[in-house]
């Protein structure tokens, strides 16, 4: 079993979800080798999905979320305002999935730049005793 690091990025043309992208995409060798796997969401159809993934070289599964059904399960599906309106969007939210596929760990609020494992995740240990600690640690 792996641990998940699943983020709801707002959408893949947004300039602050390439940065979190691409910090995705920088540390997945370093996630790998702690047996993490990483899983993008997404709200945009597969097609313009398809085209933020393969320009940005991101070695891991970016789904599509169209519908806002994954979204609204996890509740990152939100009122926000923008430029003084009130509108329904993502809130950028990573999630920690543990080997048992429990959430472990929820980070809501994540900066697009600095927000991705490891820099949001301390400690950060192997997955066998990682999860265990944020288990005990967010108790």
């Amino acid at each position: 079993m792996s641990v998940v690091a699943a983020g709801f990025l707002i959408a893949a043309s947004n300039p602050g979800c390439t940065v979190e992208a691409c910090e995705f995409r920088d540390s997945a060798r370093r996630l790998s080798a702690r047996n993490a796997v990483i899983i993008g969401i997404s709200p945009d159809a597969s097609g313009p999905r398809a085209k933020f993934k393969a320009k940005y070289d991101l070695p891991f599964t970016l789904l599509c979320d169209a519908e806002k059904t994954a979204a609204q399960a996890y509740g990152v599906w939100k009122a926000k305002s923008m430029y003084g309106r009130k509108v329904m969007g993502i809130e950028r939210t990573t999630f920690l999935i543990g080997e048992d596929g429990r959430i472990a760990r929820i980070f809501p609020k994540v900066k697009a730049q600095g927000g991705t494992p490891p820099r949001c995740w301390k400690p950060w240990r192997p997955a066998s005793t990682f999860t265990q600690a944020f288990l005990v640690s967010s108790q």
